[in-house]
């Protein structure tokens, strides 16, 4: 991993050697931090810029080097749906690991993922709204999911069914996830609330003739009706994960996928003893966000991962990914923006510019304010807590050739 612990070429060092170097600021020395100590465990980052603006390859650059760093290697996941995150892991060679997620690769949405069965209805209720939902298409070829809208009482009736599934209080659940105890398949859930229905909680038929539609499909008895084929693995310093060969209308349930094994892995993973840091990078953060629930199950880890030694990375085009109401709930996206420590905001136009200026205009200078409207590939307005920079992502000569040169060829 040596590829990154290099300063630029050419750039005169400052008195502190110790960290990372994250980029060179407006006086031409590089800017180093050694972001872990001064973090405090909140080591949570957002990252916006438009197609274009070396968001991206920077962020690759960045997460090089802190995987790298001598004092405090971190641990890295790249998550995205296109495979960028394939340079990273072929820039270390050995220590990392890609996979290309197939189109064909079945999940169990009712595989436990937690001990208590609060924390596994919470997981299951918006993996079965989207399995449930409709593609909504759009401008050009992109589609959003529109989960299945639950009322308040079917709700109640499909988590009526899961009891049965996982026992009173959960008590199943540790078998489960042991493997002493069969894990239930989404049949099981249909014949769970047939049951339900026929105790008299007729509010459970509206979904128990979805699911039971679902089923009839060959689609739904491939992807939903079978055990979990995806395995997920931690077990390299630095891992990509891209879903490039799977419908756009399906990757937001990938997506929650690969988040609860991350989810799982830095709450319960082997990460050494003391634990090793670890931060989870997803691109293109909207596939995420416009699930109501995937959203408010980002906004609980950039509380709790804190404490876990563990940062979470979000990544988009627009500043409006996190705030806009018309594509997930707003308060979950404002409050994981709001629980982050690192901003680092490339290239914007227009509105979203306009609308980082109402949300960070009291600590945001006019000139930073101007740096992001014309900032050139690779630079980007920094925000650290309370401290802004200026900063270009500059690459050394190693990481250009594992960055950039294989995108030109």
């Amino acid at each position: 991993l040596g590829l990154a612990a290099k300063t630029p070429f050419g750039v005169r060092k400052t008195a502190s050697t110790e960290g990372v170097c994250l980029g060179i600021g407006t006086t031409g020395l590089p800017h180093i931090r050694q972001l872990w100590q001064e973090a405090q465990g909140n080591l949570h980052a957002l990252i916006a810029g438009v197609s274009g603006a070396g968001k991206t390859t920077s962020i690759l650059a960045l997460l090089l080097r802190l995987a790298a760093a001598a004092d405090h290697p971190t641990q890295v996941v790249f998550v995205d749906p296109i495979g960028k995150g394939k340079l990273l892991t072929d820039a270390v060679g050995a220590a990392g690991a890609f996979y290309e997620i197939s189109d064909q690769a079945t999940i169990n949405i009712l595989d436990p993922v937690a001990d208590d069965l609060g924390g596994q209805l919470a997981a299951v209720r918006p993996k079965l709204a989207m399995i449930l939902g409709r593609p909504e298409y759009i401008e050009g070829d992109e589609v959003l999911l529109r989960p299945y809208p639950f009322t308040t009482m079917e709700l109640r009736a499909v988590d009526l069914a899961l009891e049965r599934l996982y026992g009173i209080g959960g008590e199943f659940l540790h078998a489960m996830r042991t493997g002493s105890h069969p894990i239930p398949l989404l049949e099981a859930l249909i014949t769970a609330l047939h049951s339900v229905v026929a105790d008299g909680v007729v509010e459970g038929q509206s979904i128990l003739r979805e699911l039971t539609l679902l089923l009839k499909t060959s689609e739904g008895q491939r992807l939903w009706n079978q055990p979990t084929t995806l395995a997920w693995d931690f077990s390299h310093p630095i891992t990509a994960y891209s879903f490039r060969e799977v419908a756009k209308e399906l990757r937001p349930i990938y997506y929650s996928a690969i988040f609860s094994g991350m989810d799982e892995y830095v709450k319960h993973g082997q990460r050494g003893v003391p634990r090793q840091h670890f931060i989870g990078c997803i691109d293109e953060f909207f596939v995420m966000r416009q699930v109501p629930a995937l959203g408010e199950y980002v906004r609980r880890a950039t509380k709790t991962w804190r404490n876990e030694g563990a940062g979470m990375w979000t990544m988009d085009q627009n500043i409006g990914t996190w705030f806009d109401s018309s594509v997930g709930d707003e308060g979950a996206g404002q409050m994981t923006a709001e629980n982050v420590r690192i901003r680092l905001i490339f290239h914007l136009e227009g509105q979203d510019a306009a609308r980082v200026e109402a949300l960070y205009g009291d600590r945001l200078k006019p000139e930073d304010l101007r740096a992001i409207r014309t900032a050139n590939a690779g630079e980007c307005v920094a925000m650290f807590g309370g401290e802004v920079e200026q900063l270009t992502i500059a690459l050394t000569d190693l990481e250009t050739t594992a960055l950039i040169a294989p995108v030109m060829r």
